[in-house]
């Protein structure tokens, strides 16, 4: 079994441009998570989706990370709790990818405002207003996923090229 690949982060960071990529050179295919979810059912329903496909794929965005980053930012309370989440995903023994540029103002300004169908447009004017509030809790979630041993590389598109993030991915799997 390889390990998963897992592509964080904030809305605007490079994460389905960089999943294109890595896909074709990690010779996997791309699963995109989707929006976030209603219920506590299509909630474990997709974490049962995302893990089915961590062999063949490259994951841009797990529930098991973003649920509860995006779940405070709509003032609501995650379905799971985090630690649970957290420790779920920790079986897997992922590469999580955090895809963060240093700037937070270039995510912001990167971030695609069309209308998507799993994506309500409520949700995208919430983490617009909240944008700030992300990142930093990103920053917080990706430095506690690391301290607890899960292997986090930091990218940021405007500092690696992809080939360098493709080597380190195959020494860490």
């Amino acid at each position: 079994m390889e390990r998963p690949v897992i592509l964080e982060g904030p809305d605007g960071a490079g994460k389905s441009t960089l999943a294109a990529s890595l896909a074709r050179s990690l010779n996997r295919e791309v699963f995109h998570s989707g929006g976030p979810p209603v219920n506590k059912l299509i909630l474990e329903d997709k974490l049962d989706e995302v893990e089915q496909k961590f062999d063949t794929h490259v994951i841009d965005r797990v529930p098991h990370i973003s649920e509860p980053i995006y779940s405070r930012v709509s003032v609501r309370r995650s379905f799971i709790p985090e630690f649970q989440l957290h420790d779920r995903l920790k079986r897997f023994d992922p590469i999580v990818v955090y895809c963060r540029l240093p700037q937070m103002s270039d995510m912001f300004k990167a971030i695609d405002r069309s209308k998507k169908p799993h994506k309500p447009s409520q949700h995208l004017e919430e983490v617009l207003k909240q944008y700030r509030a992300v990142v930093q809790d990103y920053d917080i979630t990706m430095d506690l996923l690391s301290k607890s041993g899960v292997t986090v590389i930091m990218y940021a598109w405007t500092q690696m090229p992809v080939h360098k993030l493709v080597e380190r991915l195959t020494c860490a799997g």
